[in-house]
């Protein structure tokens, strides 16, 4: 199988009802209070614009795959995750399996494979630390030039802080 047929057959996890929605990316494991602020904003997007609005997550964690010595242990299984970020009001939870196709996409080719091509996404949403793309490279700035490239809103979540420190 070539990496390009192997990339088609882990983004058919992408329901295409979503199309147009606003989307967050992440690990979102044990979903906690920077999770929420997170999903939070997501909604307030999705209702201003009027679309879904989707969580798209990975299972298993990235670094299962890249680096299984390196992989934080999960705090919760996928299907908690999926129950947890519905309660919290998304419409939809992609869990995308997390292979070696699609975390050797560059930043970019990720971005086209995912939010322009799969979702068709109309606004992100994420944390101040957000990565994507191969090795982590894409960054902030990466995200809001490609964000600005495909006319996507771009909402970046402020640190969520506690008595301990940013969340």
């Amino acid at each position: 199988m070539s990496v390009s047929d192997e990339l088609t057959k882990t983004l058919r996890c992408v329901p295409g009802e979503y199309r147009g929605a606003a989307v967050s990316i992440g690990n979102f494991d044990g979903v906690h209070r920077g999770h929420v602020a997170i999903v939070e904003s997501l909604l307030d997007l999705a209702r201003r614009k009027d679309v879904p609005a989707v969580v798209f997550t990975f299972d298993p964690h990235p670094l299962k795959v890249l680096a299984p010595e390196r992989a934080p242990p999960p705090l919760m299984w996928a299907s908690r995750k999926v129950e947890l970020l519905q309660r919290l009001g998304v419409d939809a939870v992609v869990v995308c399996p997390a292979d070696r196709a699609l975390l050797a996409l560059s930043p970019e080719a990720f971005f086209q494979e995912v939010l322009v091509e799969r979702l068709g996404a109309t606004g992100v949403v994420e944390g101040p630390d957000f990565r994507f793309g191969k090795d982590r490279a894409g960054d902030r700035a990466d995200l809001e030039r490609l964000c600005r490239e495909h006319s996507m809103e771009l909402v970046i979540c402020p640190p969520v802080e506690d008595e301990g420190g940013v969340i």
